[in-house]
């Protein structure tokens, strides 16, 4: 991404600030007498967390100087809120540590951090509008995850029975030596609840819009592998809050032509899939395209269409019941009526009901007419597209258009979408793509989109066994402690029969992702017919039993570990699976592979009925693959690996190149990914065959709805 698209950013990002800081290289060894170095230095550089790390390193790819840290720091003259480059003392914790060798006088007890007190909320809206955040910006994205029930370990009583129980049978003596290890947090789910919960209360009101694209990954782990695919698919993570409900467009083409007035057009549902159909000539694609526009902010294409008025209503929350409902109305004035009076009437007008009241947004000529080209774009850019922002909802859209193969046929008009941070966002291979045309080994002009799919699906594999590689030198690094750990204590929680199903488990696992190339080939291959699976044998001899509550506990962390690295390929390898499963169940004789090396491989596999044949096998290039079949890997591919939650995919003529048999299984297996994505998919079909017994889910532009 350049830095001349990022400098008329309207979106701003915060990130947690994690637990690990510059305070546990500088504090002193005597605890009790807090001896602490304290450095002014860079908020940036204070954190060093893997979690704060690699926040740091997603937020200076995509946000460039538009990004702020948050912390529950409330050490004196400190702020929550700071700018990556504004300079603090390194040396402050988080809860749930206490203050190192700090006592309360009456009780005895250790003083802590308190989250966020101290009119935390306030301190943080003061210090936001210090940094003209609310000023600057249209919408905030937060890296923090949340679960609503999740909130009672930062509670006072919460933490004081904590510490009840971990110092009330220790004597004054035992307590020092016991010091440092109650000072460690106690590993738990959804920890960054009480920062997400910080940032609803600051942010108020969709002043500025907010996105929480982590919000449901429970753990730290699970966050991190999320963002460094972000960093290595070269797009940034979203998911809006809302979710297409319904649409009304009113004189369609302006020909004042009855059959053009769609009113209450169903856009959504809770099944993630919604359809629609009609004769050609209706407008499906002309819907698809303004829909695109209009959450882009691209009001060129939406000044191109003809039309009088088109409504959208979005729901909040559609997967978990509908809380609220907006309504957004794009008005286009007929000013032809207006010339006898020469009123100045604007040429776009948008206007928001549901939730904060905003003033509507008047569009003029001279905003139509202005070149990107003009030096003072930029500025204009990032002023119209705050101004835009404030009144269109954030909805990530993904327009698969019906010649989608070799060219984009937006690629004009993109460069008009203010809403949009980064180039070319709903089509994100194509950014990369771009970039490389650049480099000194460049793709040729006409690569198609699987080949540029390829390329990108490579480098998201390298940069998850960088993570695997990354997760399994520090697990191997710390298992000796974590051994000794276990060792002090007296349960044995498995036996040796246990710990072979466990050890099979594990490496069924590991064959799995073996099987998908994701990690290296060991031995399934290899494997003849008719021999037996390597399995872990239980049995063990009189001299080993004395050593039996040693060895049940050494494997079982063992197992814990191994399963732990695994979990870092969990989403990569669900996809992957899916999408083998998907594209080779459709296809004859082609069939693609996912691989380490090129991404995705093809080839030809031809298995003849007669045993005496031999069957055949070619190795294919994407280029050798039919048109229909490009159309199903491209659909595919972009629903799986392409799409956060909540993306809204708008796939015109899907049956495009399409046998019947194909068509039949569309609709199932869309609904399959919906599932798994948590996207919604807004169809536009002529084929009775990809509808099929789906008519509850239909909407007929001519007749409505046949549910």
């Amino acid at each position: 991404m350049s830095e001349h698209t990022n400098s008329s950013s309207h979106t701003a990002l915060i990130i947690p600030d994690g637990r690990t800081r510059i305070y546990d290289k500088y504090k002193s060894a005597e605890i009790g007498k807090s001896k602490i170095e304290k450095l002014p230095l860079p908020a940036k550089d204070v954190f060093i967390g893997k979690m704060s790390s690699l926040c740091r390193q997603y937020a200076e790819k995509y946000y460039k100087s538009h990004w702020f840290i948050l912390t529950t720091n409330n050490l004196k003259g400190q702020d929550y809120l700071v700018s990556p480059d504004e300079e603090i003392e390194g040396w402050y914790d988080n809860p749930p540590y206490p203050i190192p060798g700090v006592l309360n006088k009456k009780t005895g007890k250790p003083e802590y951090w308190q989250p966020f007190s101290d009119g935390g909320i306030e301190k943080i809206r003061k210090k936001a509008e210090e940094l003209e955040i609310f000023e600057n910006y249209s919408r905030i994205i937060f890296l923090g995850n949340s679960k609503e029930t999740d909130n009672t370990w930062w509670q006072q009583e919460s933490w004081d029975n904590f510490i009840r129980k971990k110092w009330g049978s220790l004597s004054e003596a035992r307590r020092a030596d016991k010091e440092l290890e109650i000072y460690k947090p106690a590993k738990r789910e959804f920890e960054y609840s009480l920062y997400t919960k910080v940032i609803r209360n600051v942010f108020v009101n969709d002043e500025p819009w907010l996105e929480f694209p982590l919000i449901d990954y429970a753990t730290t782990p699970q966050m991190m592998s999320r963002i460094s695919d972000a960093i290595y698919r070269d797009f940034p993570l979203r998911q809006s809050p809302f979710s297409l409900s319904k649409g009304t467009v009113e004189n369609l083409f302006r020909m004042n032509n009855p059959y053009f007035t769609y009113r209450d057009i169903p856009l959504g549902n809770r099944r993630y899939v919604q359809m629609i159909t009609a004769p050609n000539g209706f407008g499906k694609s002309t819907l698809f395209r303004l829909i695109r526009a209009v959450f882009a902010g691209n009001i060129r294409e939406i000044a191109s269409v003809p039309f009088e008025k088109l409504v959208l209503t979005l729901n909040s929350n559609l997967d978990k019941g509908v809380s609220r409902q907006i309504t957004l109305t794009i008005e286009k004035p007929d000013r032809k009526k207006k010339r006898a009076s020469k009123e100045k009437e604007p040429a776009i007008i948008f206007t928001l009901e549901g939730g904060k009241q905003r003033e509507p947004e008047k569009i003029s000529d001279e905003d139509l007419a202005k070149e990107c080209t003009d030096s003072d774009w930029e500025i204009y850019k990032k002023d119209l597209g705050k101004r835009l922002g404030k009144i269109i909802p954030p909805l990530s859209i993904q327009y698969l258009p019906a010649d989608r193969l070799w060219h984009d046929t937006l690629r004009s008009i993109k460069k008009y979408d203010l809403l949009s941070d980064i180039d070319n966002l709903e089509s994100p291979c194509r950014s990369e793509f771009e970039s490389s045309l650049q480099s000194d080994q460049p793709l040729p002009e006409d690569t198609s989109l699987i080949e540029q799919y390829a390329r990108s699906l490579e480098k998201r594999i390298d940069g998850t066994l960088t993570d695997f590689a990354t997760i399994s030198h520090e697990i191997d690094t710390k298992f000796p402690l974590v051994f000794l750990k276990e060792l002090s204590k007296k349960n044995v929680r498995k036996n040796f029969i246990e710990l072979k199903n466990e050890f099979n488990v594990l490496d069924e696992r590991r064959e799995s992702l073996e099987k998908l190339d994701l990690l290296p080939f060991r031995r399934w291959y290899r494997q003849k017919a008719g021999d037996e699976k390597e399995e872990v044998d239980p049995f063990i001899t009189n001299d080993e039993k004395s050593l039996y509550p040693d060895f049940t506990k050494f494997l079982d962390i063992y197992i814990a570990k191994q399963k732990e690295k695994y979990e870092v390929f969990d989403w990569m390898k669900e996809r992957c699976n899916l999408f083998e499963k998907t594209i080779n169940n459709l296809l004859i004789f082609t069939r693609v592979n996912v691989q380490k090396d090129g991404g995705l491989s093809f080839y030809n596999y031809y298995q003849s009925k007669d045993k005496s044949s031999v069957s055949k096998y070619h190795s294919l290039s994407p280029r050798q693959i039919s048109s229909g079949e490009m159309h199903q890997i491209v659909v595919y591919y972009d629903s799986l690996f392409n799409c956060d939650p909540k993306t809204c995919i708008l796939i015109d003529e899907p049956e495009i190149s399409m046998h019947i048999a194909w068509q039949e299984q569309f609709i199932d297996n869309i609904l399959e990914i919906a599932e798994m994505n948590k996207i919604n998919f807004l169809i536009a079909t002529h084929s009775t065959d990809i509808i099929g017994e789906n008519w509850g889910i239909t909407h007929d532009l001519l007749g409505g709805s046949y549910s």
